[in-house]
């Protein structure tokens, strides 16, 4: 609707003056071929696009810093020794650093993906150090048992948490079962490797406490009233 242009009075198409103020009106004719929508432009959330941005800036001043360092350390290490000598641990530690930054600031990898590439990563940084020691002695038998198992046992615990609905102390429950089995696994190989069985020793009296500590969050998250449970997560602010 059009508007008195002295005392600002809504008046109607067609009206020649102004019905409170009599003021002269030039004539007005709506304008029909002018959609409302088009005062109003869609919305939209560029907020992830931001974050995209951010995180393409940091990575590519993460990778330039960390390729800087690999140079610097190998120039370093040929200059003082003449050969290669640390710099093979530290190049392939940035580079290993650097992909791990990769994984984290890539929005299209999702916890799973990430994962994975991170046990790959891990894997052949371990692998590297040691073929740098002159033989293939623990990558493939430590190394490769201690990455598959965290890479299950997270998976699992995701997995876990993931679809349960109500969440408090069942994820510390779940989280705290899942390291006990941990800490018994690296017992076990590692007893394996150096004495060539699967032996438990300390990891028992670890298991022993988490294990069961574990249980019990998890009970009494089931067993806790809903109303005690609202008042703590207000409390702890979950």
């Amino acid at each position: 609707m059009p508007y008195c242009p002295k005392c600002g009075v809504e008046i109607n198409y067609g009206v020649k003056k102004c019905p409170l103020c009599k003021f002269s009106l030039p004539p007005l004719e709506p304008d029909y071929t002018r959609k409302s929508y088009e005062n109003f432009p869609n919305a939209q959330n560029i907020y992830d696009k931001k974050v995209k941005e951010f995180k393409k800036i940091l990575y590519s001043v993460i990778k330039a810093i960390c390729i800087c360092s690999v140079f610097i350390t190998i120039f370093y290490n040929f200059y003082v020794s003449g050969k290669l000598t640390w710099s093979k641990y530290s190049s392939v530690s940035i580079i290993a650093a650097m992909l791990y930054f990769y994984l984290m600031l890539d929005l299209q990898w999702d916890f799973k993906n990430f994962l994975i590439g991170g046990a790959i990563n891990t894997f052949i940084l371990l692998l590297l150090f040691d073929i740098f020691d002159g033989n293939l002695s623990w990558s493939i038998r430590l190394g490769l048992p201690f990455i598959v198992m965290t890479v299950c046992l997270l998976s699992i615990v995701y997995e876990v948490i993931k679809f349960t609905k109500n969440k408090f102390f069942n994820v510390a429950g779940y989280t705290l079962i899942a390291l006990g089995l941990y800490c018994i696994g690296v017992n076990g190989f590692i007893s394996l490797s150096i004495q060539g069985i699967f032996k438990l020793t300390w990891s028992i009296f670890v298991s022993i406490i988490l294990i069961p500590l574990g249980l019990l969050l998890i009970y009494i998250h089931h067993k806790l009233p809903n109303s005690l449970k609202l008042k703590l997560k207000k409390k702890f602010h979950l």
